[in-house]
């Protein structure tokens, strides 16, 4: 680990320390910094870090932050049984503006399950055409260095329809249901 990667660790643990764990209660990222030692702008680059990654999140424009589940996931504590590891059907989208690198990877899986399952069922032509521009939208949303969340659950829920009432996507239905909380 990098000392900027020891910093930034350090700053996320003193966030959720701060808040309690708790994700609607607001701190200073200034007073998280000046905790640690740090000026003003040295505690805004490490916030900004957290808040592009989606462990953070800005609640106003005078340096309050919260800590979001992905941050909590991050330092291994429990997020209501969401946690790492546990496959794609146990991910949920959470309220940051860009979904996580863990959300990435579960998405990209539920994607190529979706694809196979496409490619294997029953569907109309234009169930199929739905489908396929669906996937392609989520796949290019997922090349964003900051994929936006809120596209991300629209696209899913768009998903989620044409795979209702099948036996073979029941689950994978049920797992876009799950995942867009």
């Amino acid at each position: 680990m990098s000392f900027d990667e020891v910093m930034i660790q350090n700053f996320l643990e003193r966030l959720c320390q701060m808040s309690d764990g708790d994700v609607s209660k607001e701190v200073s990222m200034y007073e998280i910094g000046g905790s640690m030692g740090l000026d003003r702008p040295e505690a805004g680059a490490l916030a900004e870090e957290l808040i592009i990654d989606g462990y953070a999140e800005l609640k106003n424009l005078t340096g309050g932050i919260s800590i979001t589940p992905a941050g909590l996931r991050l330092l291994n504590l429990d997020t209501g049984g969401h946690g790492e590891g546990r496959g794609e059907d146990q991910f949920v989208l959470g309220d940051g503006e860009a979904v996580t690198p863990e959300g990435v990877e579960a998405i990209e899986g539920l994607v190529e399950e979706i694809r196979k399952a496409v490619g294997e069922g029953r569907f109309a032509y234009s169930q199929v055409e739905e489908l396929v521009i669906d996937l392609k939208t989520l796949q290019i949303q997922l090349l964003s260095s900051r994929p936006k969340t809120n596209i991300v659950r629209e696209v899913l829920r768009s998903l989620a329809t044409p795979l209702e009432g099948k036996p073979e996507t029941e689950r994978l239905k049920n797992t876009i249901i799950k995942m867009i909380g």
